[in-house]
């Protein structure tokens, strides 16, 4: 789903088409899971990794019943894309 609202909030912000927005969703994705299997073996990914979606998915945190970390920031990002998606979809001219 967070792919899916980058590149709803893409679409409808900026002047991108379906296709471009899609395109630049995948690019995030897949760098963002490039990135945040590589963040273990490196120290310097440590920053860029905080801005990727698959650094906030843990399930074994989930199952075991552990404190997720992050998941406020996460939030507030769905959230921050959330609105930027209404905004700019209302203003869009359809008809």
């Amino acid at each position: 789903m967070s792919f899916g609202l980058i590149a709803f909030a893409l679409h409808s912000v900026s002047r991108l088409t379906s296709r471009a927005a899609s395109a630049a969703a995948v690019f995030i994705g897949f760098g963002g899971y490039v990135i945040a299997s590589l963040s273990s073996l490196t120290d310097w990914l440590d920053l860029p990794v905080k801005f990727m979606p698959y650094h906030y998915f843990t399930p074994d945190k989930v199952m075991l019943g552990e404190p997720v970390t992050g998941l406020n920031l996460y939030l507030a990002g769905v959230l921050v894309l959330t609105v930027l998606s209404y905004v700019g979809f209302r203003r869009r001219d359809i008809a």
